[in-house]
């Protein structure tokens, strides 16, 4: 994962991105609802994914993400990297996911 004090999104790549050239890929479930993100020179189009539990110091709960369905110059060749994490405050958000 690429780790971005610029953006706060969490991105992964999916089953449905052909263009990713990346494993492991995301199989999990989405929903309809489309985004897409402008990253420097690179651009990927995401759904939005159904909630997933999480649990973390004892807090349960659910999260979403972005599952990337297919990207431009975002993976670059040779790149071991699956996706994004956003580390910026949630008002630089693209999208509905922060």
């Amino acid at each position: 994962m690429v780790l971005d004090t610029g953006s706060s999104n969490l991105a992964v790549a999916s089953q449905k991105c052909a263009t990713c050239n990346v494993s492991p890929l995301y199989t999990g479930n989405t929903t309809s609802t489309s985004v897409t993100i402008q990253y420097g020179d690179g651009s990927i189009n995401a759904l939005v994914t159904i909630p997933v539990p999480v649990v973390f110091g004892g807090i349960s709960g659910s999260m979403e993400f972005l599952a990337i369905t297919s990207q431009n110059q975002f993976f670059n060749c040779n790149n071991s990297n699956q996706g994004i994490v956003g580390f910026a405050y949630p008002s630089v958000s693209s999208g509905i996911i922060t």
